[in-house]
């Protein structure tokens, strides 16, 4: 069981970081399918084939250019996990960068786009010293226990008061992507924290100015790696016999939601016709949950060829990757693990009021709170 569920754990971890870049995603479902491929016994067919064809299905609906484009910008890793078919030839793929560069900031691209990318790719020319700070970042990286950040490497190639080349403009763009909403469900959490009963008279600018620099204090915790060294040494002194703190109540209060009728849904899906009209959030929030459902429903993709948007022709991952080449997944497998295993630590100290442990009188303010258990 273990075998089957850490990889996915480990993908959920990643996946569902306060800020996940879309390379990071296309990566992860790569190392899954070739990690499920790998388990041949039959008792694992099932299961792997279960989980293979749901990736695949959910890769076949994504906007597949951005992804790729993001793995190819990022200087770790460029073209090295993909396989060696007619898409990833330079052609082709300066032809999709100035496309996405279209795309994405409505004009044509400039002149030494194509020409800086070629150097990229090639690691020649103003990018001569490439590996020499993927050496250096690498190095940072497993020092601090965290994935490489590309646009620390980009930055060796910037001059200070200069307008940034073309290339590293666009990487920051399309490297900046968050591919998940993990940060505005955690935006959302601490607005229900900051207005509360004896706070209920906030107006709307002041509460976000607070939850503003609430989720910048926590940002530069979790940076500085403060807060945590600071509960651990809470959770590690007992102050004697006297009684722990009462656990805090993480269980959220769920309210139940139906969407609004839509043609393409089933019969279940479908709200009863007496019930009132919503209005306000409530209203918006019906049309996310129906936007859902219909998504699960439709295995459309989202561009494919005769759109027009896109010249890329659908491909699935197992045919996308190079998985002979190991290399790739070793070094994604490598920093991934740092999350997980700091993630494990701190559900350690969290559990030390188990039964069988010395109860520990914890006392942290509302802040550190918010950060470690909230």
């Amino acid at each position: 069981v273990v075998r089957h569920l850490r990889p996915l754990g480990i993908a959920a971890n990643v996946t569902q970081a306060s800020f996940c870049r879309v390379d990071t995603v296309l990566l992860i479902f790569g190392h899954l399918i070739a990690t499920y491929c790998k388990m041949d016994d039959p008792e694992d067919l099932p299961g792997c084939t279960a989980i293979i064809e749901s990736i695949e299905r959910r890769w076949s609906k994504a906007d597949q250019e951005i992804f790729i484009a993001a793995v190819i910008l990022n200087p770790f890793y460029q073209t090295s996990p993909f396989a060696q078919i007619p898409q990833f030839r330079t052609a082709k793929i300066i032809a999709m960068m100035t496309r996405l560069w279209k795309r994405f900031f409505r004009t044509d691209a400039p002149p030494n786009f194509a020409l800086d990318l070629l150097d990229f790719l090639g690691k020649r020319g103003q990018y001569a010293n490439l590996d020499i700070m993927l050496n250096v970042e690498r190095n940072r990286a497993d020092n601090n226990k965290t994935l490489p950040e590309p646009m620390n490497v980009f930055q060796a190639f910037m001059f200070p008061g200069k307008p940034d080349p073309p290339l590293i403009v666009f990487a920051r763009r399309l490297l900046s992507v968050s591919a998940n909403s993990a940060s505005c469900e955690r935006l959302f959490s601490v607005f229900g924290a900051t207005l509360t009963k004896l706070r209920n008279r906030l107006g709307v600018s002041l509460l976000t100015f607070l939850t503003e620099l609430k989720m910048h204090i926590r940002d530069e915790h979790i940076r500085d790696k403060t807060a945590k060294s600071r509960l651990k040494r809470r959770f590690e002194a007992p102050k004697g016999p006297s009684a722990a703190a009462a656990p805090l109540d993480t269980t959220p209060v769920i309210t139940p939601i139906t969407p609004n009728i839509h043609p393409s849904l089933p019969t279940a899906a479908v709200v009863d016709p007496i019930a009132p009209a919503p209005s306000g959030f409530r209203a918006i929030v019906q049309q996310e949950v129906t936007a859902v459902t219909i998504d699960d429903l439709d295995n459309e993709p989202l561009f494919s060829a005769q759109s027009g948007i896109t010249t890329y022709p659908l491909l699935p991952i197992s045919q996308l990757f190079d998985f002979s080449n190991d290399a790739w997944s070793t070094i994604l497998t490598k920093h991934t693990q740092y999350n997980m295993e700091e993630e494990l630590a701190l559900y350690e100290l969290l559990d030390l009021d188990a039964e069988g442990e010395d109860d520990v009188d914890v006392e942290f303010d509302e802040t550190t709170e918010q950060v470690l258990v909230g």
